[in-house]
């Protein structure tokens, strides 16, 4: 038995892939007798589907399965010729003979015998999977096709013979039936076996057709290809549903009889030498403990870490396994002799053991389907301790006493037993221990508005854990520095990691530290953050379909994950409270999520666990498990920060700068770390910069960026800091070799406006008309020119261009809102000026630039408490907008409130050409 299902080996040609088994050398013959040819006459056309004949005929006699297969494949075209230019078989030497019957070119009424021209096929060896520390046996034989022409029919017949060392006289024979909308001239299936052997056969799922008839005393079974198109099955149905058509056909009454034919290869193979080296290893497992369960961990640890896996199918080892003897001898093995190793080392501890053959997937349709040892594809053992059944794997890695106890998700095992056993069902428990365990730990101390510092830790156990070793051990610095470039590819930034792993727990281990965005939101006028796990629990199977309606869903498992979350919360954690639930425990659609959470100081501290089990759901429970997940989903724990939190600019800019010294550190190191052309960690640290407000060291970034990259981005982001800091030639000069380099509607907008405010009013209108856009944004344009019009101190005329937009029909929230931005900041137009700003507020629906709009028509009337109602809306969907904290900061003053000038100030800090910009439009704060 391999880790691979039972072989098909193929013979490929364009796109017919066929079985085929070999001896050393193919064998050229004719067919043999009990062939049923097609006449190639009956199948050629110059219409229809390429291929044009795919026939498969499996003969059984005395033991032994052949099969007999026969491709004729139209050429239409160059490609064609090209795909079935070289044929390809592979074969395994010890099982059987390949005999080439026919290789013909069909060329209109003339037939080319390849092999009477005396073309023959190249034998070599191809362990195709050998990397992989799979040692098949396979040989293959190609052949260049020579001769062949556009219009060709290409003939291809040969046959197999199998009969298989581990099975003696039982055979087992399998077909995978093509069905719908597979389109091929004329293609059957034909079977055939002596009317009193004692045989079974199925086909299946949904295959329907099939013919018998008992013909000169044997069995013959009849199936016209391809089968009808297959009913769509959901993606989340159990893979019974889905399992492909095949006709199967064994002389195997039941799985008891697989069973005990089975059994006596591996109970010979599984003894232990007394006074060898692999006896004395079984003598310390045993004096070192007492205990059943921690001896099982030990043998199984020797057998996972000592031996190599090599799977060795030549000479019969695909189903017999090397002795335990041998297999610690030569310290590699497939999961046969690593399961007859461990077995025979659990024995001689006196544990109560049997080899179990398993499927890796599709296993919840054993119970189904015809008893064929190619059903299964792997072997494990099942060790029976204090009434307990574990379900070990020789070829894993990583167990250990925490999770010796998981169960594979394989559904069923067939126990090899002299008696012979039925499929045991592998019933499911709850796993023991985590697959891995997240733990994030982020420091917010420097500022509710600023990066925090992370250092995330994910500890992953069994054989995930086990993973990590051999990269642990192979990770050198300048692997780190590798990794540390492609895992700062992000958003966030990594500046140091660490892999190690833990041999006596089975943990690997994986360190990542940096920085991480601020998590917290502004949402509704509250800054929070919210705790709920992402991930959560899922389960939305679909059976809208009515020919859905009675299929379960499946469940993946078994799964177990936690994920831990430590906060640092600026402030000492001052006015910071948890919203929502605060402990959870639910369960729907076989998964389990729960979490606790805690504020204490400072800290928050989050600790969450899922758990899966696999599994299915019945289709009449499908809609109440939908709605069990979804009442869970709607379980929400958050942190709520104060109701005014202190805002960097609100800061004194060397207590910022302090604060913010370790976070810049970190994006110091990831630049040092960077590659010479990775820009992002200097993009990174330029952002930061200007998040502190320190516009200065901002521009030394982007003058270097301009300089070693000139990306379009940077000489915007540059010349638009320049605009910011009142730096209006820079500013011009740089958005006129954007707008040169990249000629869009706003790069032109921006150009546009820096001009009109260095007094080049022509020009400024000049660049408008040079900006193309599409019709349905033709109204901006007039928006634009208000703006420059008003500069010029042409308010009417700037008022006649929004006008004249929105006589055109035009509605859009942004031409509403400058309607009412542009009456407000320069007087005109402001007898309808509040009608005209509440239903641009209307349009725009909570947006805080429109509210500035409107608090700037009501300062401008002189309704100081209808501006600051407004002004106030505004700051509380977005606390930064500096144009709302200047604009409040001059009301209030003028209303006799010396807070303004904070206000005032701050805005000064975000935006420091603000005063200019202002005055321009008439308003400075009171002295």
């Amino acid at each position: 038995m391999s880790r691979t299902k039972f072989a098909a080996f193929g013979l490929i040609a364009a796109a017919w892939v066929s079985p085929a088994l070999a001896g050393d050398e193919p064998i050229y013959a004719p067919a043999p007798d009990w062939v049923e040819v097609i006449p190639a006459s009956e199948v050629d056309s110059d219409t229809g589907p390429s291929d044009r004949l795919i026939d498969t005929q499996i003969w059984i006699d005395e033991g032994t399965v052949h099969r007999y297969e026969e491709r004729i494949v139209r050429l239409d075209s160059t490609e064609a010729l090209t795909s079935a230019g070289t044929l390809q078989t592979t074969w395994l030497p010890d099982k059987g003979d390949l005999t080439i019957h026919a290789l013909q070119i069909l060329r209109g009424g003339e037939v080319i015998d390849l092999i009477e021209q005396g073309v023959r096929f190249d034998t070599l060896r191809r362990e195709r999977g050998l990397e992989m520390r799979f040692l098949d046996g396979v040989l293959t034989a190609t052949v260049a096709v020579p001769g062949l022409k556009v219009g060709d029919r290409l003939r291809v017949a040969y046959s197999t013979s199998l009969k298989d060392q581990a099975l003696g006289n039982e055979i087992q024979a399998r077909h995978f039936l093509p069905s719908e909308p597979q389109q091929i001239g004329r293609s059957r299936v034909i079977a055939s076996w002596a009317a009193d052997d004692d045989i079974l056969w199925s086909a299946g799922p949904d295959v329907e057709g099939i013919e018998t008839e008992t013909v000169g005393g044997r069995t013959r079974l009849s199936l016209e290809l391809p089968i009808a198109r297959r009913k769509p099955m959901p993606y989340d149905a159990p893979s019974r549903f889905k399992r492909p058509p095949i006709l199967e056909i064994t002389s195997f009454a039941d799985w008891q009889e697989l069973s005990r034919e089975m059994a006596p290869h591996f109970e010979t193979a599984a003894t232990i030498e007394p006074g060898g080296e692999l006896a004395g290893k079984v003598a310390a497992i045993r004096a070192a403990s007492t205990d059943p369960l921690t001896r099982a961990v030990a043998a199984t640890r020797l057998v996972q870490e000592d031996i190599s896996y090599l799977m060795n199918g030549l000479d019969g080892g695909n189903y017999l396994p090397q002795n335990a003897e041998l297999t610690w001898d030569k310290k590699y093995g497939d999961c046969k002799a690593k399961s007859v190793l461990l077995l025979s080392m659990l024995r001689e501890l006196g544990i109560e053991s049997q080899a179990v053959l398993v499927t890796t997937q599709g296993g919840d349709a054993l119970s189904e389907v015809t008893a064929l040892p190619g059903h299964f594809d792997h072997m494990i053992v099942r060790a029976t301790i204090d009434g307990v059944d574990y379900w070990i794997d020789g070829t894993s890695n990583g167990t250990r006493a925490t999770n010796i106890g998981e169960v594979p998700p394989f559904y069923y095992a067939l126990p090899l037993t002299a008696e012979g056993a039925d499929l045991v069902p592998m019933t499911q428990r709850e796993q023991p221990w985590p697959d891995q365990i997240m733990t994030s730990v982020l420091d917010l101390s420097a500022g509710i508005d600023l990066p925090g510092l992370s250092t995330m830790r994910m500890e992953a156990f069994g054989a995930g854990g086990a993973s990590f070793k051999q990269f642990a051990a192979q990770l050198d610095a300048q692997g780190k520095q590798e990794m540390l470039r492609s895992m700062s590819g992000s958003g966030d930034i990594v500046t140091d990691v660490d892999v190690s792993y833990d041999d006596e727990s089975g943990t690997g281990l994986f360190v990542a530290k940096g920085l991480m965005d601020n998590p917290f939101s502004w949402r509704d006028g509250e800054l929070v953050y919210n705790l709920t796990p992402s991930s959560g629990i899922n389960f939305s199977p679909d059976r809208a379909r009515s020919s859905w309606r009675n299929i379960p869903a499946a469940t993946r498992g078994p799964t177990r994950e936690r994920s831990i979350l430590e906060l640092e919360l600026p402030g000492a954690g001052k006015g910071f409270t948890l919203r929502g639930d605060a402990a959870m425990r639910g369960e729907a659609a076989n998964q389990v999520i729960s979490w606790d959470g805690a504020i204490e100081g400072s800290t928050v501290s989050v600790a969450v666990e899922t758990i899966g089990h696999l599994g299915e759901i019945a289709p009449d429970r499908i809609g109440a498990e939908k709605r069990a997940v979804m009442a869970l989903s709607a379980k929400k724990l958050e942190v709520l920060a104060p109701a005014d939190p202190l805002w960097r600019w609100e800061r004194d800019p060397r207590e910022l700068a302090r604060a913010a010294a370790p976070l810049m550190a970190q994006f110091d190191a990831a630049l040092a770390n960077a590659a010479p052309d990775d820009f992002g960690p200097l993009e990174r640290r330029a952002a930061f910069k200007k998040l502190l407000l320190d516009y200065e060291a901002a521009l030394v970034d982007y003058d270097r960026l301009v300089e070693e990259r000139g990306a379009i981005d940077e000489l915007r982001m540059r010349a638009s800091l320049h605009d910011q800091m009142g730096n209006l030639a820079e500013a011009t000069e740089g958005y006129r070799e954007v707008y040169d380099l990249e000629p869009d509607m706003w790069n032109g907008y921006n150009l546009a406006i820096a001009l009109a405010r260095t007094g080049a009013i022509d020009e400024a209108l000049e660049t408008l008309d040079t900006i193309v856009v599409d019709d349905d944004e033709a109204w901006r344009i007039a928006t634009f020119r208000s703006d420059i019009l008003g500069i010029a101190g042409r308010a009417e005329d700037g008022l006649f261009e929004i006008e004249s937009a929105l006589a055109s029909g035009e509605t859009d929230a942004a031409l509403l809102n400058q309607d009412c931005w542009f009456r407000g900041i320069y007087d005109v137009g402001t007898d309808d000026g509040v009608a005209r700003c509440n239903a641009a507020v209307e349009k725009a629906s909570e947006s805080a630039n429109v509210f500035d709009s409107r608090a700037m028509m009501h300062f401008k009337l002189g309704d100081h408490d209808a501006a600051l109602a407004d002004l106030d809306a505004a700051l509380e969907l977005d606390p930064s907008q500096e144009a709302s904290l200047y604009l409040r900061g001059v009301v209030r003053l003028a209303e006799g409130d010396a807070g303004g000038m904070d206000d005032i100030r701050a805005a000064r800090r975000i935006w420091p050409a603000v005063d200019t910009i202002y005055a321009g439009y008439g308003i400075t704060p009171p002295s």
